[in-house]
């Protein structure tokens, strides 16, 4: 572990404190004594483990704070970690696990070789030193780092003891000697010391590689006895090797006479599907010329229809054509009429803009007269408003005399005020200086009797803590009985464990080879099966067989199943014991393990009450301090005999005081007299103003009356305003336009009844132009008509010759079907043949492999019997009784 940086907030003696270790191989820390330098290695081991000097969890926060905290950066087997814990004061603490992001340039330098490789080999791994990375340029500000915390605090815990590989017991027993503590480790019993080396050199890495190659040694026994299994098997399957080459032989001279009758068939049926050939090539010709005959017959109606449709058109045409004079009149008169509509109209639009303009001088009128009315309610209101301020200032200005007399008499309280304030000048610093003087001599002496309380509580609480000695050192013993109880069962837990573990490698075993020998079980049923159904093949060529080599096979595989039958209940058995003898190991571990719940609190209190002790012994000392302290302090506050120079000066402060006699209640007086008559000073302000604003109402007044005569003249003549001339004028213009909206109104009935007429002349203009196309429209349908008949005719004669051709021509379809079913028969058997031919070579294959797979399983037997010396060599070798370094 090499620690990077160290910040501590209210720990221990310390408020605030940070270490930067960055760059340094070798540091010391000197200091006198309880300056806080174990403090500094105590912060790092409370942080890493939550353990520390501290008997109690809140003695570690500081004085008069609430909450402790260490935040530790460093760096444990090339990777970057940081732990922060926190303390608040009668609370549990809370404590954050992270890992850090090292840049590429350090994450490459920084790889460190493997301890010790978790496989066993022949050869021995050696590898290159790695070059140490540069951790003093590494910017632990800017570095991310990646939460690692799990739920609670105890997982978290067991996860950075995992990372450090290393416990509190084993820190403090070898890297760190605690002050007061450098003997702890000798002082601990045997079983103990062993467990902290065996941690220290890794002594349990060698159990685990010696229990890695009693497995591997088992593993490979069993798989040997596998391959012998197998070896037998394959011993019985080759004796087929003779029997495979005479069937053989027999099924090629079968296979070459069907091929000989099969080509003779193909050459038959080739002729016979040649003259179906072109049998169905005139049938075929035959439904085209039918096809055709429909097609042409569907035109001519089609044409028909045509014809039809035409002549209507041409009829209602010829209706409308002899119409054309009414039609004609009707929409010269209905155009005539749109063009009176139009001249209205815009007579009915100059119309409504004279009205509206008519409308509008009207409105102006109105709005000037009113404006005229407001306007001189306003200057009246007006009028009212300055004559009442008229009035007020009237009254102002009679109080002036009584105004004067009261500003004579504030004078004369302000001189009176002015000499009082000089006394109080040098009153004033003689005053501050005697409150200086009292507030001193209050502090010490507040401080000399919180001194005296605090001395006083001291002296009561370390007396009570004197009576805890004997029951302390009672339950330290019984701590220490249960303690060296709980470790000998925990022996006796990790050889339970051993044993489970070892039972539990079994038991896979076997339920591997049970899943093996049911499979193999279950085919074998099935061949069994296959083999009891009439026309049986064999299962392993597919080839027929007769009723003695039927019987040869149902016994092999009779026997073959037997023997694997036999092996599954030995499997079986086995499996359910071992199943039995692992429920029993598990129960006594989790009974181990339930005693064991209270080994760490054990532990823990083991070590609060040799702490406690500890304290209490030095309480003692602290006692018999505090009382030598406590008796002079206690008789100066008595007589009150403390700071003689401070009472002197405050005693000559009060002999002055006395003599400058200065009495704040007659200044307070003359302040008041001076308050009561600064009215007056306010009052002559006002009169100097009303006697200006008297002189400005005036001037105000007689302008508002020459404005409202003015006002009252232009309302008693509203014919001179340029809006009645305009509307004078707007009505002499209507009058001359004379427009009449009843006959208006009129004439667009009129327009409404004939709009027909403009439809009707369209659809002579369109008479007019279609008539000449239907005429020859109805001549190109007729030569069409004439032509499709011609066809039609063509068509039938061509499909009477094919009926005759066809009638002369036999069928041949019931001669080929016959012939085709022989062929197919004989298929059936020249297919059957090739695969018992193929079945058979693919035989002789399987049997030369089988041959080879022999060769290559009796090789790997040797292999796994050497391998299960080797590691069995291998556990002996790493083994409690072989020697270790």
């Amino acid at each position: 572990m090499i620690p990077l940086r160290l910040c501590l907030t209210n720990f221990l003696s310390y408020r605030q404190a940070t270490l930067d270790f960055r760059g340094l191989h070798t540091a010391c820390v000197c200091g006198a004594n309880g300056a806080g330098k174990s403090s500094l290695l105590e912060a790092i081991t409370w942080a890493l483990w939550g353990q520390s000097r501290a008997a109690l969890g809140d003695d570690v926060i500081h004085q008069g704070a609430d909450e402790a905290r260490v935040d530790f950066i460093f760096v444990s087997q090339g990777q970057l970690y940081r732990v922060l814990r926190r303390r608040p004061r009668q609370q549990s603490a809370l404590l954050e696990f992270q890992i850090g992001q090292l840049p590429p340039e350090l994450t490459a330098a920084s790889v460190e070789p493997a301890s010790l490789a978790p496989a066993i080999a022949p050869a021995i791994l050696q590898t290159e030193p790695q070059t140490e990375p540069n951790w003093a340029e590494l910017p632990l500000d800017d570095l991310p780092f990646r939460s690692l915390t799990t739920k609670g605090l105890r997982p978290t815990q067991q996860q950075i003891i995992h990372s450090l590989k290393l416990d509190y017991d084993t820190f403090v027993n070898s890297a760190y000697l605690r002050q007061g503590r450098a003997d702890e480790f000798m002082l601990k019993r045997p079983n103990e010391r062993k467990q902290v080396l065996a941690s220290l050199l890794k002594l349990d890495q060698y159990d685990a590689l010696a229990e890695q190659a009693r497995e591997r040694g088992r593993e490979a026994k069993a798989q040997a006895q596998v391959l012998e299994i197998h070896q037998q098997q394959l011993s019985e399957q080759l004796t087929q090797v003779a029997w495979v080459e005479t069937e053989l032989a027999e099924v090629s001279a079968t296979l070459a006479a069907l091929q000989r009758d099969q080509a003779h068939d193909q050459g038959r049926r080739q002729a016979l599907v040649a003259l179906q050939q072109q049998r169905q090539d005139w049938q075929q010709q035959q439904r085209f010329a039918q096809q055709q005959r429909d097609r042409l017959q569907a035109d001519l109606a089609q044409l028909h229809q045509r014809q039809q449709v035409q002549t209507q058109a041409q009829q209602q045409w010829a209706s409308i054509l002899a119409q054309a004079d009414s039609i004609e009149q009707a929409y010269k008169q209905w155009q005539q009429w749109q063009r009176q509509d139009e001249q209205l109209t815009d007579q009915a639009e100059q119309h409504r803009g004279l009205i509206e303009q008519q409308q509008q001088c009207q409105r102006q009128l109105d709005q000037h007269q009113a404006e005229q009315d407001q306007a001189l309610a306003r200057c009246q209101a007006q009028q009212e408003t300055l004559e009442r301020q008229q009035a007020e200032l009237q009254l102002i200005l009679e109080r002036a005399p009584a105004v004067a007399e009261a500003k004579e008499k504030l004078g004369m309280a302000r001189s009176r005020l002015t000499q009082l304030d000089q006394l109080e000048a040098e009153v004033m610093p003689l005053v501050q200086q005697q409150q200086q003087l009292q507030r001193q001599l209050q502090q010490i002496h507040s401080q000399k009797r919180a001194r005296l309380d605090q001395l006083q509580r001291q002296c009561t609480e370390l007396q009570a803590c004197q009576t805890q000695l004997g029951p302390l050192e009672l339950e330290l013993e019984t701590t220490s009985r249960q303690l060296s109880y709980l470790e000998q069962r925990q022996r006796i837990q990790e050889q339970v464990r051993e044993r489970g573990l070892e039972r539990r490698g079994l038991l896979e075993r076997l339920m591997i080879h049970r899943e093996e020998y049911e499979a193999q079980l279950a085919a074998m049923d099935d061949n069994v099966r296959q083999l009891a159904e009439p026309d049986a093949s064999c299962p392993l060529c597919d080839r027929p067989l007769d009723d003695k080599h039927l019987q040869a096979v149902q016994r092999q595989q009779e026997g073959d199943r037997q023997g694997i039958l036999d092996l599954l209940i030995v499997v079986r058995d086995q499996t359910t014991a071992t199943q039995r003898e692992i429920e029993i190991l598990r129960d006594e571990y989790h009974a181990i393990e339930r005693e064991q719940a209270g080994y760490g609190g054990f532990l823990e209190r083991r070590g609060q009450l040799q702490q406690q002790l500890a304290q209490v012994q030095e309480q003692q000392r602290q006692l018999t301090a505090l009382a030598a302290e406590l008796a002079p302090l206690q008789q100066q506050l008595d007589h009150d005999h403390y700071a003689p120079e401070l009472q002197q000066q405050l005693q000559q402060l009060s002999a002055e005081l006395t003599a400058l006699a200065y009495d704040e209640r007659n200044h307070a007086l003359a302040r008041g007299e001076v308050e009561r008559w600064r009215w007056a000073e306010i009052k002559q302000s006002e009169i100097r103003q009303a006697e200006k604003r008297q002189a400005q109402v005036l001037e105000q007044l007689t302008a508002l009356n020459l404005q409202v005569a003015e006002l009252d003249q232009q309302r008693a003549a509203p014919h001179r305003s340029p809006a009645w001339q305009e509307a004078q004028l707007l009505q002499q213009q209507l009058t001359a336009l004379a427009y009449d909206a009843q006959a208006h109104g009129q004439l667009r009935q009129a327009l409404r009844a004939a709009q027909g007429a403009p439809l009707q002349y369209q659809s002579l203009v369109r008479a007019r132009m279609q008539q000449p196309l239907l005429d020859q429209e109805l001549a190109e349908l007729q030569q069409q008509a004439l032509a499709i008949a011609q066809d039609l005719s063509r068509q039938n004669a061509a499909i009477a010759a094919l009926e005759t051709k066809l009638d002369q021509a036999p069928d041949p379809s019931p001669a080929l079907a016959d012939l085709t079913e022989q062929i197919d028969q004989r298929r059936h058997r020249l297919d059957a043949a090739l695969a018992d031919q193929g079945r058979l070579h693919q035989r002789q294959q399987q049997l030369a492999a089988l041959e080879q797979q022999q060769a290559q399983q009796q090789q790997q037997i040797q292999q796994c019997r050497h391998q299960q010396r080797i590691h069995q060599e291998l556990a002996q070798a790493f083994g409690k009784t072989a020697s270790r370094p």
